[in-house]
């Protein structure tokens, strides 16, 4: 093993390196010595750049389509028909636009909240369908008379100008009657409202 060669402030030679001498100096110099005091601290480094700006608060678009019956829905919705929404209750941001009266169109690929309700008068279902497709998820339906049907969904679409509806499930036996007057003289109304979330 080579031992080097130290020669030290105080003058002396330590070849071998086995400080047997008695110069404390040599003895810290080659233990690597007493831990010095802390040094002061740094300047603070430049500010990092900012970053990218977060999404809104609040809700990005949203907007309320109704029905009253029984003229927007007159006859009997018969399987694989959709359910129309002729009125606008309100329309709030941008992106969500009635293009039929059954149908509406989601501008910009997203997450949406698609609640809808209605009274019908007889057992039946009800699906939400994105792009012609029936969702599996939203049929909602009932066995009895006198009752509404009602459901609130998270639908997320990929591509631009998807369009979704509220559709007697084709497979569907019996067709849908919306009730005119439930509960009272007035026209019941059935509610679709989307609102975009992310």
């Amino acid at each position: 093993m080579n031992i080097p060669h130290f020669m030290n402030t105080c003058g002396c030679n330590d070849s071998c390196g086995c400080q047997r001498h008695n110069c404390s100096d040599c003895y810290y110099r080659y233990q690597g010595g007493q831990r010095g005091a802390r040094g002061p601290m740094g300047p603070v480094g430049p500010v990092g750049p900012q970053g990218p700006q977060g999404i809104a608060g609040g809700l990005i678009a949203y907007a309320d389509f109704y029905a009253l019956m029984p003229t927007d829905n007159a006859t009997p919705i018969a399987a694989g028909a959709d359910v129309a929404f002729p009125r606008t209750a309100i329309n709030g941001g941008t992106g969500i636009t009635r293009t039929s009266d059954t149908a509406f169109t989601l501008a910009t690929p997203g997450t949406y909240m698609v609640t809808y309700n209605a009274a019908i008068g007889d057992a039946g279902q009800l699906v939400l369908t994105l792009n012609g497709a029936e969702i599996p998820y939203t049929v909602v339906g009932k066995d009895t008379a006198g009752d509404q049907l009602s459901g609130t969904f998270l639908i997320t679409t990929i591509a631009p100008n998807s369009v979704i509806t509220l559709r007697n499930p084709a497979t569907s036996t019996t067709t849908v009657t919306l009730t005119a007057s439930a509960g009272g003289v007035n026209p019941v109304a059935a509610n679709m409202v989307i609102t975009r979330v992310a």
